[in-house]
């Protein structure tokens, strides 16, 4: 593969799976500092709330990151 088409294919790789990537990591870790902040009280509905969101971030983290071990987040391979 000569360097002109490798340059090509690298520079038209779309970001879409990165940022979706770097989102999530951004949301899960928002998440957990203010859950961490959170006093706990069992009457709090926002403590159930904030605690039904942290498991779907982490889920979401956890997908993420498998996919990104499979080569699926970003078309760029190298």
């Amino acid at each position: 593969m000569n360097i002109t088409l490798k340059r090509q294919l690298s520079s038209s790789v779309d970001p879409k799976g990165v940022i979706i990537a770097f989102s999530i990591i951004a949301l899960w870790t928002t998440s957990l500092l203010l859950l961490l902040h959170l006093q706990v009280d069992y009457s709090n509905p926002f403590l159930y709330l904030g605690i039904l969101v942290q498991m779907h971030l982490y889920t979401g983290l956890f997908i993420t990151a498998h996919d990104a071990m499979h080569g699926v987040v970003s078309g760029n391979k190298n």
